[in-house]
């Protein structure tokens, strides 16, 4: 597994993590009447659970409190994110633990004010530390592994593609600042308090998920600026058009005199918008059919997937009753995007990349022009337009 696609992962599941917290913190009305005047939580939890499913009869009482409110299995969670961030993913202190047992690497980090203990850290830490760090050095070498000088724009849509789940929404993480989540009311700090009134957890565990959740939303801001910032210090170094063309002339690469593989996408970025928004936005409302790495690459560039598939135009015309593809509808989705006009007007790329297997190719016929201005606005233009629009990021 590539390491882009290992901090892509890890970033991207710690965020949907602390999104859906607030669900896990909602307790029913039968299960909080159930708990709040027992002063045997796991009691009350486990007799609850009886009159819904027989089955919790093999449970223990605190396995029964944990169905109602996954307190374990939430701060193991948690604590396994911040240690990944903080020792394995650009991690901020460097832990070597070969040769050495556990109590070794927690004595490395007591004396290095790393060691804050606490429920499951020291098992979560230990098998985190078990993982290789990735550095943003280590990012760095991967890219180059299969890039050139004169390739590097095209490269960089394969890492933009991989954390877009993630820079989508990068900016909903400012409602996890410490001023909002601890002084004013909000899900988080509502729910665990709700928890703490009843009994379920502790002052302690409520103040505790908090700061974690802080830790880790701070943390993925960090880790998207640096290598944010990263990735455009390589696109600086992108030659000039006239340098580009010569370290291809130059290029050693071998050639068979076959006519160019087609495999040449539209001179276009998707930087600006959420890649898999947008396919899905697109196939939802019946306008194409494509996977998202071949979307991804005929729209953005880099290196073309191994399964790169034409993108398939599906739109049809509502006036003949869904009998004719609407082709100007796939140029209009391209004006609407700021696509180049000579990619527009480029039959041959287009039909390079779209395939419309229930009619023919783009013709001649298809573009219109008004006062020698290319026409592109469709019978879909603002369902179009409004697609486009909420797959901005």
């Amino acid at each position: 597994m590539k390491k882009t696609d290992i901090w892509a992962s890890v970033l991207y599941d710690a965020m949907v993590t602390i999104n859906g917290i607030p669900d896990l913190l909602k307790l029913s009305t039968s299960e909080i009447d159930a708990l709040k005047n027992s002063e045997d939580k796991g009691k009350a939890a486990k007799e609850h659970l009886l009159t819904l499913d027989g089955k919790s009869i093999f449970m223990t009482e605190d396995d029964a409190l944990e169905e109602l409110f996954p307190k374990r299995k939430l701060i193991r969670k948690l604590t396994e994110f911040k240690s990944l961030f903080w020792y394995r993913i650009l991690p901020a202190y460097n832990i070597d633990i070969e040769g050495k047992d556990m109590d070794d690497v927690y004595t490395d980090l007591y004396l290095a004010n790393q060691y804050t203990g606490g429920d499951y850290y020291d098992s979560v830490v230990w098998k985190v530390l078990q993982e290789k760090s990735i550095s943003l050095k280590d990012l760095e070498y991967e890219f180059w592994e299969n890039c050139r000088l004169d390739q590097i724009n095209e490269h960089l849509g394969i890492p933009r593609v991989k954390f877009s789940p993630v820079t989508s929404k990068i900016y909903d993480l400012k409602k996890f600042s410490t001023e909002n989540l601890f002084c004013t009311n909000n899900q988080y700090k509502n729910g665990l308090s709700n928890l703490s009134a009843i009994g379920v957890i502790t002052p302690d565990d409520a103040v505790l998920i908090l700061k974690m959740i802080h830790f880790i939303a701070k943390e993925i801001k960090f880790k998207i600026s640096s290598i944010s910032s990263m990735y455009n210090e390589l696109k600086k170094m992108q030659p000039t058009n006239s340098k580009v063309a010569d370290l291809k002339t130059s290029s050693s690469e071998p050639t068979n005199g076959n006519a160019k593989e087609k495999t040449e996408h539209l001179n276009y970025s998707l930087e600006k918008y959420d890649a898999e928004k947008l396919l899905n936005g697109l196939v939802e409302k019946g306008y194409l059919e494509a996977d998202l790495n071949s979307f991804a690459y005929w729209f953005g560039g880099g290196i073309p997937p191994n399964d790169l598939t034409k993108i398939n135009w599906i739109k049809k015309n509502s006036r003949t009753h869904g009998y004719a593809l609407n082709k100007k509808s796939l140029l209009d989705l391209l004006r609407i995007m700021e696509v180049p006009n000579s990619d527009i007007q480029n039959k041959i790329l287009l039909n390079n990349i779209f395939d419309f297997k229930t009619g023919s190719k783009l013709k001649n016929n298809n573009y219109t022009y008004e006062s020698g201005v290319l026409s592109t606005k469709s019978e879909y233009h603002e369902e179009l337009k409004e697609i486009v629009k909420k797959s901005k990021r």
